[in-house]
């Protein structure tokens, strides 16, 4: 099996799979990738990079779609929402997904979607995303404040 020396004054040159370019196979073109015969991935690391940016922003906007489908059900459909009048003010599904990885840049994934104003809209400036422990203490508080005054 022929290897090809990374560390090569002047290495050979690979075709990238993706952008059909010559690149110097070389780490510093192409991922190491000991399950390929050459020892380098088949695509460079630009292309690598934005397959995977793309994969990753597909998966964050399905994810994002779930949520935004929950959040319109549960001011559709949960008394205490409706009780409070709290709606989804997201135009869209493409509105509210653009709206988080856009503006507020953030990896939904792990996160909770959580109202800053407990009593406000799903609305631009109103939601971001947390962990879930945090947002489990947040209620517990907000609960403990309402059997106080109740």
């Amino acid at each position: 099996m022929h290897q090809i020396n990374l560390l090569c004054p002047n290495p050979p040159n690979k075709l990238c799979s993706i952008c059909n370019e010559y690149l110097p196979a070389t780490s510093e073109e192409f991922v190491v990738d000991k399950r390929n015969k050459s020892g380098l991935d088949s695509r460079c690391r630009v292309c690598r990079r934005a397959e995977q940016r793309s994969v990753y922003s597909e998966t964050s906007r399905e994810y994002l779609r779930r949520l935004y489908n929950n959040i319109k059900q549960r001011c559709k459909n949960q008394r205490s929402y409706i009780a409070k009048g709290i709606e989804c003010k997201f135009e869209s599904v493409e509105d509210f997904t653009d709206y988080v990885i856009y503006v507020l840049q953030v990896s939904p994934r792990g996160l909770d979607c959580h109202r800053i104003n407990d009593a406000g809209h799903y609305k631009r400036g109103n939601i971001e995303f947390i962990t879930f422990a945090r947002h489990r203490k947040i209620h517990i508080k907000l609960r403990k404040e309402a059997s106080c005054k109740g």
